[in-house]
């Protein structure tokens, strides 16, 4: 994708859409009858990541108690098949674009453990603190593997991340079904 390949040569900041219209091969009207800004296309990439992610995880991944490794593994077996494009998007300090999505990403996701589970939905300022959490601690073990140059496996990660969250959120969830 034209975008990936430039933000591997140059800083976010300095792609405009005619560069990118022109690494595309494609005029800047073209580019405007699909995207607004770089922005919005760096933030559909991301979106499209996060949709490979969702696939992966089956409603049934997704019912009480929830096995946070099998779901840490997939998130982990994504990023290790993407880890190219993923470690251009972190890199590209678009921190704020990137957990914008992973939250929508993750909102979804615990609406699906609502829905799954038959609980009632959660209040806004809860879900609001754990997808935020969520997505900013992702991106940051993500940050961390890439440092030490993705020297540990998939599954050494997992067991360190499913160890680190624990059964909080699936507690948080069963808390919230409870009348205050």
């Amino acid at each position: 994708m034209a975008l990936l390949r430039l933000l591997d040569e140059r800083p976010f900041e300095q792609i405009s859409i005619a560069l990118l219209a022109s690494e595309a091969r494609i005029t800047r009207a073209t580019f405007y009858q699909h995207y607004s800004s770089v922005e919005e296309l760096f933030a559909a990439i991301v979106d499209e990541l996060c949709e490979r992610l969702d696939a992966r995880i089956d409603d049934a991944d997704l019912q009480f108690p929830i096995d946070n490794s099998r779901i840490i593994r997939h998130v982990l077996t994504v990023w290790a098949e993407e880890v190219g494009e993923i470690s251009i998007l972190v890199e590209q300090g678009l921190r704020r674009v990137v957990v914008e999505r992973f939250e929508a990403s993750l909102t979804r996701m615990l609406e699906r453990v609502i829905r799954v589970n038959g609980l009632p939905s959660l209040h806004e300022r809860e879900l609001a603190y754990i997808t935020n959490f969520l997505a900013n601690a992702a991106i940051s073990i993500f940050n961390t593997w890439a440092r030490r140059g993705y020297k540990e496996r998939p599954d050494q990660l997992e067991r360190i991340v499913a160890t680190i969250i624990g059964p909080g959120i699936e507690q948080l969830l069963r808390d919230s079904a409870r009348p205050s």
